[in-house]
């Protein structure tokens, strides 16, 4: 026995299984949550979060860079987020929400089919191991699987937009269907990307010039108007502002919060240097 269950895991090790935390929330959007650039998401933005996603876990608690706000790093679709905590080291919450902390499951980027009538049982539950609110699953569903927990596997069928625990019932009732592959939702969308962008940068552009117009009339002087312009790059676009006023720095924080809004879920990322916006592609993760 002793032998069997060494080599089971020298097997695991030698496939390269991950071993992760996790962070599962009811209803998110009750919860304080931060982007990747520490800035508070809008009620709206926490909506469209999706009841029960799993969030891996980068770190349980950590200073952000304010110097006394403590948060969980955690990472979802691709991008990074932060929990703010409470002082008992709690995401903090405006409203009841089921969590759950999984510790050591094994992580997955594979997908599932269910190959048999009344083999495979879906449970949206947060806790483990989702005994209620339970479903058959049809024959031909696909299943992306996230992860593994005590025999249990947290999936998300390809069909909607759920996460939720799975029960096999059969085992010839499941099958493996292969390497998940997140599809290139942001070429679709690039169009439309780029047109919201270009419309954020005008209605920028706009407001600069009245500015500028109340000033040079107010100090009788004329200030070269600062306008933003948008170039395309590989993989995205660059975005340059001339000539740069130096003091309207929280100007040029506030439009980027703007831009961010636009690329929200679009399959593009801001970054930021000190002349320059990129907007580029980012890589589709759906842990």
């Amino acid at each position: 026995m002793k032998s069997f269950i060494l080599i089971g895991f020298f097997f695991v090790a030698a496939a390269g299984v991950r071993a992760d935390d996790y962070l599962i929330t009811e209803y998110p959007d009750v919860y304080r949550i931060l982007d990747g650039y520490q800035q508070k998401l809008s009620a709206g933005e926490r909506l469209r979060f999706p009841q029960n996603r799993p969030w891996r876990i980068l770190n349980k608690r950590m200073l952000l860079s304010d110097g006394f706000t403590t948060a969980m790093k955690v990472t979802a679709a691709g991008r990074i987020w932060f929990f703010v905590l409470d002082e008992k080291g709690q995401p903090q919450h405006t409203a009841p929400s089921a969590i759950r902390i999984i510790k050591k499951a094994r992580s997955h980027s594979d997908t599932l089919i269910v190959a048999a009538k009344r083999a495979a049982l879906f449970s949206d539950e947060t806790a483990y191991p989702g005994i209620e609110h339970r479903q058959y699953l049809k024959p031909g569903e696909k299943l992306i699987r996230i992860f593994t927990y005590r025999g249990r596997d947290f999936v998300k069928p390809l069909s909607g937009n759920r996460f939720g625990w799975l029960t096999v019932k059969r085992k010839s009732g499941i099958k493996s269907a292969g390497k998940y592959s997140a599809p290139a939702a942001h070429h679709v969308f690039s169009v439309t990307v780029l047109k919201n962008l270009q419309q954020k940068i005008d209605a920028t552009n706009k407001m600069y010039r009245q500015i500028f117009t109340l000033l040079n009339k107010h100090f009788g002087r004329q200030r070269a108007t600062p306008q933003w312009m948008i170039v395309p790059r590989l993989n995205g676009w660059a975005l340059y502002r001339q000539p740069d006023p130096g003091d309207f720095l929280k100007s040029r924080h506030y439009f980027e919060e703007k831009l961010r809004g636009v690329l929200w879920h679009s399959g593009y990322s801001l970054s930021a240097s000190k002349d320059t916006l990129r907007v580029r592609l980012e890589k589709a993760d759906e842990k």
